[in-house]
């Protein structure tokens, strides 16, 4: 009884899993379309001017020096905690 419901369930989590893929599959086919429709020439071909936008913000973005990040681990020496611990390790490896 208990491998007939084990079944059961897989088949229904799969059924719906693939249910939401393929929603949502739909949906990214109906966005290609409107793409297609807003490319032509009665839009301006917002389709390609969007494009380009996103490309140049893109490139401007990457290219762009953002300075040296700050990060948590480099001054981790300076952390109370850090120097207990290295000095419980010393104390338990003998070190000290």
């Amino acid at each position: 009884m208990t491998r007939v419901s084990i079944y059961f369930f897989m088949i229904s989590f799969g059924a719906s899993f693939g249910f939401a893929v393929m929603g949502r599959i739909a949906l990214l086919i109906g966005r290609f379309v409107d793409l297609i429709n807003y490319s032509g020439a009665q839009y301006h071909h917002a389709t390609l001017w969007v494009l380009v936008i996103m490309v140049a913000l893109l490139r401007y973005s990457a290219f762009t020096d953002k300075g040296k990040p700050e990060t948590e681990m480099e001054n981790i020496q300076d952390y109370p905690a850090f120097k207990e611990l290295i000095a419980e390790m010393r104390k338990v490896h003998g070190l000290d």
